[in-house]
């Protein structure tokens, strides 16, 4: 059996992850049993017992895994949008102060003319 999900690597960066789930049991499961000596039916029980828990717990942690990678892809994807959002704010405050200053510019230069045209 094996499960399918994200695994986290850091926050810019997801891999897919193939969980052989089975594989792993047998090993640990293997090494269990070795432990819990000699009954074959001490031995059915513990794998009876132990391989949905191992099977539960492995499955959980992929979902956990999943979550804490979106979460990772969300998190970078609001970085960015807030960088691109500043890049704009500054863009757009600098096109606001040469419009600003062209304004105050032509105002002052109509001012003078005016004066000069007075005194003329």
């Amino acid at each position: 059996m094996n499960a399918i999900g994200d695994k986290l690597i850091g926050n810019l960066k997801q891999n897919p992850l193939v969980l052989a789930v089975v594989i792993i049991n047998v090993l640990f499961l293997g090494y269990v049993v070795r432990e819990a000596g000699s009954s074959a039916e001490r031995k059915d029980q513990l794998i009876a017992e132990l391989m949905p828990k191992i099977l539960n717990t492995q499955l959980y942690k992929a979902v956990l895994d999943a979550n804490a990678s979106e979460h990772g892809a969300r998190m970078t994807a609001m970085d960015k949008a807030s960088e691109n959002a500043n890049e704009i704010l500054k863009e757009l405050r600098i096109s606001y102060n040469r419009a600003r200053q062209a304004a105050i510019t032509t105002e002052l230069t109509e001012i003078v003319s005016g004066a000069a045209a007075l005194q003329g």
